[in-house]
């Protein structure tokens, strides 16, 4: 016996027969809890940028929903999780190195002097020395600073004065503009295209322009004909002196763009290496950069020192020096594959060590140059501000150009893979490990 059929009856579209319609959401808060909610979001976006420059992992620091949203409707759309984390991650530093550098810039604006300001203040200081090296209490009048600075002015010369600030100025001028392009490359993070080339013009710009300047003999091509009826000698030494300070001037910019570099690299392949743990290449570079570091460092110390010979200084260096020895120490660990979770706990500890370094050397190099005579403050953190500002935008350029290397170094293994090639080159690295040439480190056998 079949079931009975069920029979649907058509009722009318009366008001009874439809469901209660769905209250339409409320209106989103006014005034001040506005404010407070955009200034809860900056602070928490800020907070993740942060966060994601100091630890550099991306095992533990992932793109978040909103990010994956905007990567999979951008044109043209980065779905696969890895490569938008990594893009998160690139904006976040991006971001951090814009504000840094346009800080910097600020910071150089706000405090530069023209060369006839700083020989006012070199008047004052060298009236009160002479002062007080004779014995003699008085009070320095303004007609005294003004004829003391007006003599080292005749023996520059005006128009090389005004030439130096030029120089000055553009130095100034490009950290601007670097500024300007990180910002453009941070604004434009969802195209990976657009944003590699601003983050490597901001690069190029900050760090070529004083290189460049630097090839010009400025001190050649200075005029100081006034000087002739001085004779010789007089033109020799006023050329040295200003030479000295030209030198000077162009190591406090130049100085952070170099230091900034070993660190930005080393930095940028620690981060790689949690991108893609498998690949033992970013070990490989931080190996080789962290001997060359080390190597750097004490070339400056050993110049520096001659100069300002302090305990501070070579204690400062030297633990700067071992922090960049760490990385090369730990080349059997770095240089080689590893699980996402090996990877973790390893890079965490040699991080930490080379960290517990890192700090040590800042505190005792801040000790030193708060020791030495005629250094301005504002030189010092202008300094600090430049090697900061430029390790962060390197790290981005280098670490887009060694995944690039990456990629073309494992198409070109699995290539290599099976060839003879491959066979003669296993026969050469037998006959070279057999003696013990390719050994890293002498290990005791039992």
């Amino acid at each position: 016996m079949e079931p009975p059929k069920t029979i649907q009856v058509n009722r009318p579209a009366t008001p009874e027969n439809f469901p209660p319609p769905t209250p339409p959401p409320p209106p989103p808060p006014s005034g001040p809890n506005n404010a407070a909610d955009r200034a809860k979001e900056w602070r928490d976006e800020a907070w993740l940028h942060l966060r994601r420059v100091v630890r550099g992992d991306f095992l533990t620091e992932r793109a978040t929903d909103a990010e994956r949203a905007r990567l999979a409707h951008s044109s043209p759309p980065i779905t696969p999780p890895l490569a938008q984390d990594y893009a998160a991650w690139r904006k976040s530093v991006l971001w951090v190195a814009a504000v840094v550098m346009a800080i910097y810039a600020m910071w150089d604006l706000a405090t530069y002097t023209t060369i006839e300001e700083q020989m006012t203040s070199a008047a004052r200081a060298q009236l009160k020395a002479e002062l007080k090296s004779q014995g003699i209490e008085a009070e320095i009048t303004r007609e005294m600073v003004e004829m003391k600075r007006n003599q080292q002015m005749e023996l520059l010369g005006r128009d090389n004065a005004e030439t130096l600030d030029g120089i000055n100025s553009i130095l100034k001028l490009s950290v601007l503009v670097s500024a300007s392009l990180a910002g453009v490359a941070a604004f434009r993070w969802s195209d990976p295209k657009r944003s590699r080339k601003w983050s490597r013009a901001a690069w190029l710009v900050v760090f070529l322009t004083p290189f460049v300047l630097t090839l010009l003999p400025f001190t050649s091509l200075m005029d100081f004909s006034h000087l002739s009826g001085h004779g010789e000698e007089v033109v020799k030494q006023v050329k040295q002196g200003f030479g000295a300070y030209f030198a000077l001037s162009v190591f406090m910019m130049i100085g952070p763009k170099a230091i900034a570099l070993f660190p930005g690299i080393i930095r940028s392949s620690m981060s790689l290496k949690t991108l893609l743990p498998e690949s033992g290449t970013p070990g490989w570079v931080i190996c080789i950069m962290g001997p060359m570091y080390a190597v750097f460092l004490l070339v400056i110390m050993s110049t520096v020192n001659q100069a300002h010979g302090d305990i501070f200084l070579i204690g400062g260096v030297a633990s700067f020096i071992a922090g960049a020895v760490i990385y090369a120490w730990r080349a059997d660990r770095l240089a080689r594959p590893h699980t996402p979770e090996e990877v973790t706990t390893m890079v965490r500890q040699i991080r930490r060590q080379a960290m517990l370094c890192n700090v040590s050397g800042c505190v005792l190099l801040c000790i030193f140059i708060m020791r030495m005579p005629g250094l301005q403050p504002a030189d010092v953190v202008s300094f600090m501000l430049g090697v900061l500002a430029t390790v962060l935008l390197l790290t981005i350029v280098s670490s887009d150009f060694v995944l690039a290397l990456m990629e073309q170094s494992y198409r070109q293994q699995r290539h290599f893979a099976g060839s003879e090639l491959e066979a003669s080159l296993e026969n050469r690295y037998n006959a070279l490990k057999a003696v013990g040439y390719t050994t890293l480190r002498d290990r005791k056998e039992g």
